[in-house]
């Protein structure tokens, strides 16, 4: 005859183990026993979720760093595969501006200038998105540089103008030379981000108004917050997207329009 004493080790009540104790005679454990044994089966508990907890966050470590390492790879392979090509076209589209070849009738020439100013823009997309050792290494810093605020409208209009132009609407800008002649910004992404203030224009180009919308959405995915100085009636005056997140655009796979 003995006399036993078990308890149970809990996690989010159901057991997956337990403490027995056990003496060679028939004799009650005492209330201060029981409680004890209790105490040590918590204390037990909470040690074996802290290993477990432990492992499962050395494993999704280790599982991070091979998807870093993936991750860089991968870079490392896009930085060839699309720089090169793309430094092919943006070389080509100087050489056939400069006349190299021979002369360009003037709607030539300026298909030849939005080939370069496209490509030139879309590379420094590319660097940025390849430039995520700077912030790996918490040395990523804002790039503020001068620029020329109709160069920059011009060139938001080239993405559009074709297509307008197939259904017959001629888009055209007119600003001042001097326009923004102190403006220091951040010069990468102007475009899609206010794309909802202007859906009947999407309407004409290849799109509708709620693409219009979804694409300006799709923005605050990859920026660090809003504008409120420029809200949006379209999407309940919310602020423009503004100040991308080169990481959120490595994490979500969004591209800036």
């Amino acid at each position: 005859m003995d006399t036993t004493l078990a308890v149970p080790l809990l996690r989010e009540n159901k057991a997956f183990g337990g403490i027995r104790l056990r003496r060679k005679e028939v004799r009650p454990f005492t209330v201060k026993q029981i409680e004890l044994v209790k105490t040590f089966a918590d204390q037990a508990t909470i040690a074996i979720e802290n290993v477990r907890l432990f492992n499962e966050t050395q494993q999704k470590s280790r599982e991070l760093e091979v998807a870093n390492q993936h991750k860089s790879e991968f870079l490392a392979n896009m930085s060839h595969e699309l720089r090169t090509p793309l430094n092919a076209v943006i070389g080509f589209s100087e050489a056939l501006a400069e006349r190299y070849f021979g002369e360009l009738n003037d709607k030539q020439a300026e298909y030849v200038n939005d080939i370069h100013g496209s490509g030139k823009h879309l590379l420094s997309l590319i660097n940025d998105i390849l430039d995520l050792s700077k912030i790996e290494a918490g040395r990523m810093e804002l790039d503020l540089s001068e620029f020329d605020v109709p160069a920059a409208l011009d060139n938001s209009l080239t993405l559009a103008k074709e297509r307008a132009q197939r259904h017959g609407i001629k888009l055209s800008l007119d600003a001042a030379p001097d326009l923004g002649d102190s403006a220091i910004t951040e010069t990468a992404g102007l475009g899609g981000f206010a794309m909802a203030a202007a859906p009947a224009i999407v309407k004409f180009v290849g799109g509708t108004p709620a693409d219009a919308i979804a694409n300006t959405m799709a923005m605050t995915h990859i920026t660090l917050g809003r504008n409120g100085a420029f809200t949006l009636p379209a999407i309940n005056f919310g602020g423009t997207p503004a100040g991308i997140d080169v990481r959120k655009v490595a994490d979500t796979g969004i591209l800036p329009v």
